[in-house]
């Protein structure tokens, strides 16, 4: 098991390698010229106590992330949000008087929990699909749900619409497989990860931790030089094999 960076806030669940969660206090606009500290964001998806996943890779920077708006935010390790973080509290009736509840430490965090914050990012992912939602942050999404132990979904077409038209990518090379594919080099990962079926980018992204450019870019280089033809739709990004080719990574095809 990885060890968490030292400079994460105590008192977090740590659900996978650099992802955390717990509760957080939001608050509208600027904080006070009182306060000792200021919160980095100033239109939260709520003002108060909320719950938040924190993504920590151990740079000057963390992300948090709403799993109720699919918002997420880029924000210093000294902001009030970050400092506001801690786990949820358990109670238990009262000694003296059982009509009343006292703290009783933390609750503990169980695969019961996760598999119901699973359900509801992919729930308004679908929502914000459906209803053709802006501002959604769906590769941080994507990310949370690819640590969380789910498959990110491809794009959602709202009911009544066309499926999304292809915009990009090359077509396989009429002379065949031009060089076999490394199957362990990044670009043979890629490729297993995009075949037999469209698979999401977002999801490649999480799964490989990089961006929209670099996978594009593997795609790429996989149709220039080894003939493997490949179209973007939406999200999805769908391989097409050379004529003859039914396995890129063998030779002689």
């Amino acid at each position: 098991m990885a060890k968490e960076p030292a400079h994460t806030p105590p008192r977090l669940y740590r659900i996978a390698d650099g992802l955390f969660f717990g509760r957080i206090y939001w608050v509208m606009g600027d904080m006070p010229s009182t306060s000792r500290q200021r919160n980095d964001v100033k239109s939260p998806p709520n003002s108060g106590w909320s719950h938040a996943f924190l993504i920590d890779n151990g740079g000057k920077m963390v992300t948090l992330f709403c799993p109720f708006t699919l918002e997420g935010f880029q924000v210093t390790r000294t902001c009030a949000e970050l400092s506001s973080m801690c786990m949820d509290t358990r109670y238990r009736p009262s000694d003296k008087n059982p009509m009343l509840n006292v703290e009783d430490g933390y609750q503990q965090w169980t695969q019961e929990r996760q598999e119901k914050l699973l359900k509801i990012v992919l729930s308004n992912w679908e929502m914000a699909g459906r209803l053709s939602l802006p501002s959604k942050d769906f590769d941080t999404a994507a990310l949370v749900i690819n640590m969380l132990g789910g498959s990110v979904p491809l794009r959602i077409v709202p009911e009544g619409a066309e499926p999304d038209k292809p915009h990009g990518g090359k077509e396989a090379d009429v002379l065949g497989l031009l060089k076999p594919v490394k199957k362990e080099s990044k670009r043979g990962l890629v490729l297993q990860f995009f075949l037999p079926q469209p698979r999401s980018i977002r999801e490649a992204m999480a799964e490989f931790g990089t961006n929209r450019s670099n996978i594009l870019s593997h795609l790429f280089i996989l149709q220039k030089e080894h003939g493997i033809g490949y179209s973007l739709a939406g999200d999805a990004a769908t391989i097409t094999l050379p004529a003859g080719c039914t396995d890129p990574f063998a030779e002689g095809q």
